[in-house]
């Protein structure tokens, strides 16, 4: 059994996809229940009676897939619980837990651009994926989005503090089945508050999602470089083109004793990637000399802030400008 973690824009897909390719391996993609489907297509998001299950019970669940097909399949899944959520749950049942590591420049950029595209620009049908990198950069030169986060920052700080107390006051007072009840009730609301057809102000909405994108991102990858093996992030950019990589690498992460052949490897490589959203990637160097200072001085205090010059060095990504 193994799980591999993973967020937006980095190749979830296609992994998950070249490894389900494999005779005897079955990788569930983007999923937080049992039967496996997508989060957003579970109750209460639609009108179903599949639920969300917690990691510990979706890891049991491989497991019991595993040990009903005679453990003729090795069965995992990609990308459902971010962070290390399932870590402790899959190597406490012996199996295998990995990440997927990519350039935070590229992975930031490319969620950015694809999140702003769903959320406003492809629904109103103003501009298309390759446009809206050099529009970001104009509403966002004049913007000091590093003051906005660290006040954003004070803001939510404040906000959690007065939830801890109502959670704690709620954990003397109330019984369980009831503060079950009381977070289902929060649940469905935020999810009807989400869904309401809203035209978001593009400044706001563009200011709002780099701030998120930047810190969420960065502090995501320092919580997996710093809770795991050094060997369980699986860079994005070799296993998506190199066939050494992923029998190598990729072969240590799944099963040790599992066969990968040559033709298995050529089926896997014959066809490029997908799901990609432009026609000629921006490589890192060109993200970062055509944002304006105000994302370059955001991304710099979160890098920071989270120590990530190891994860790069690790990685080998070129981070000397950052430094």
């Amino acid at each position: 059994m193994f799980y591999i973690s993973a967020r937006g824009s980095s190749a979830s897909t296609w992994l998950n996809r070249m490894l389900s390719k494999h005779k005897k391996i079955v990788c569930f993609q983007s999923s937080r229940s049992f039967p496996p489907v997508w989060p957003g297509k579970t109750f209460p998001y639609e009108n179903t009676w599949v639920k969300e299950i917690e990691p510990a019970k979706y890891i049991e669940s491989l497991i019991l897939c595993e040990n009903s097909t005679h453990k003729e399949k090795i069965f995992g899944s990609t990308h459902g619980y971010h962070g290390i959520d399932a870590k402790i749950h899959c190597e406490k049942f012996g199996g295998i837990f990995s990440y997927i590591a990519r350039n935070p420049i590229s992975r930031i950029h490319s969620h950015y651009i694809h999140s702003l595209e769903g959320a406003y620009y492809k629904k109103f049908n103003i501009l298309k994926n390759e446009e809206i990198h050099r529009r970001t950069c104009e509403v966002l030169n004049n913007v000091d989005l590093l003051s906005l986060a660290k006040e954003k920052e004070k803001k939510e700080a404040e906000k959690n503090l007065i939830k801890k107390k109502i959670i704690n006051l709620g954990k003397l007072l109330l019984t369980e089945k009831v503060k079950n009840k009381i977070k289902e009730y929060l649940h469905i609301a935020r999810i009807k508050k989400t869904r309401k057809n809203i035209i978001p102000n593009e400044k706001e909405l563009l200011i709002n999602s780099a701030i998120l994108s930047v810190r969420e991102y960065l502090k995501h990858d320092q919580i997996l470089f710093g809770s795991c093996e050094k060997n369980a992030g699986l860079k994005m950019e070799e296993f998506v083109k190199s066939k050494k990589y992923f029998y190598n690498i990729l072969k240590k992460r799944i099963d040790n004793n599992i066969d990968f052949s040559e033709s298995y490897l050529d089926d896997v490589f014959k066809d490029g990637r997908f799901w990609v959203h432009r026609k000629k990637a921006l490589s890192p160097e060109e993200i970062w000399n055509s944002w304006p200072a105000s994302m370059k001085d955001l991304f710099i205090f979160y890098f920071k802030k989270f120590n990530l010059k190891n994860y790069m060095s690790h990685f080998d990504y070129d981070h000397r400008y950052l430094i």
